[in-house]
């Protein structure tokens, strides 16, 4: 079963990682170095952990990590939900696992329909009324 797990990551954070991170140049030694360096692991999911060919994990609100995976897959100016839409469509998420609230309740319902289980682990907010 393919999963993908999304968390945020807070901005005073990423000023500290970003500096000894520097020199690495894909989404695969970035994301490897965040895990690595456990920030939020007590909230990863044992897959995420284990570094399953199953599992994919990204931090949709780290605009260096998903512009070297956009990047990486031809994806030139996409939006961060424009990128993570590609990246559940690219791993053929089945569980998809969100920890991130920037993302609204429209954005759930963009998910391919190869997407069986939606969880969230913060509360998603309210699409803006049209």
């Amino acid at each position: 079963m393919h999963l993908f797990q999304n968390s945020g990551v807070y901005p005073s954070y990423l000023t500290h990682f970003n500096h000894p991170a520097k020199g690495l140049n894909t989404f695969r030694e970035r994301l490897d170095a965040f895990i690595a360096d456990r920030l939020g692991a007590l909230h990863f999911l044992v897959p995420v952990l284990d570094r399953s060919d199953d599992a994919l994990f990204t931090n949709a609100d780290n605009e260096i990590l998903q512009r070297l995976w956009a990047h990486e897959n031809g994806l030139h100016n996409a939006s961060f939900e424009e990128i993570l839409l590609a990246q559940i469509e690219h791993h053929r998420t089945e569980v998809f696992y969100n920890l991130e609230v920037r993302f609204p309740s429209a954005f759930v319902r963009k998910l391919p329909g190869y997407v069986r289980k939606r969880s969230a682990g913060a509360p998603l907010p309210r699409a803006a009324p049209t």
